[in-house]
């Protein structure tokens, strides 16, 4: 009855030591899970920056092409024939030297978001590559850590019933 008191006492003792490291794999776990999250987060606030943006830029081309068209129908109504056609050219350089003027303006924004996505995207690859690369560390080390711990029992328990 005591060998099998003290045997289950090892036992105890291994299984809890065995028990404490599975714990704190799940929490490693848990951190990594949490990680990916983060950069779930960062990816839609980066896919919804360059929404905005491109809606703001498509605004304003919007804006810059109605105040064109309204420029030309007010020259129109007033008739001359041969000065809408100086008007028209006069409008044509406006507007191309205005879509020049946007271009220029939206694309450090477009550069500066392609930049922060690409980035995002690599960081998230490499982190979702060493985090399985650990799982499989962890398994691998936590089947060693339980194969040890069986052998230890078992010579715990033959040195037990040695020295009785």
């Amino acid at each position: 009855m005591a060998k099998e008191q003290l045997a289950k006492g090892v036992d105890l003792v291994w299984d809890s030591w065995v028990n404490s490291l599975k714990t704190i794999e799940k929490v490693q776990e848990d951190f990594e899970k949490r990680a990916l999250q983060t950069f779930n987060v960062q990816k839609e606030f980066i896919e919804s920056s360059v929404n905005a943006i491109n809606a703001i830029e498509e605004e304003a081309r919007q804006a810059s092409r109605e105040w064109q068209e309204r420029l030309e129908n007010s020259f129109k109504e007033l008739g001359k024939k041969g000065q809408f056609d100086d008007i028209s050219k006069w409008l044509e350089s406006v507007q191309e030297i205005t879509d020049k003027a946007q271009n220029l303006a939206w694309k450090p924004n477009n550069a500066v978001l392609d930049l922060f996505t690409n980035a995002q995207k690599q960081i998230e690859i490499t982190l979702q590559q060493a985090i399985e690369q650990q799982k499989q560390e962890r398994i691998e080390t936590l089947n060693k850590i339980e194969e040890i711990a069986n052998q230890l029992k078992e010579t715990h328990k033959k040195l037990l019933a040695v020295a009785e």
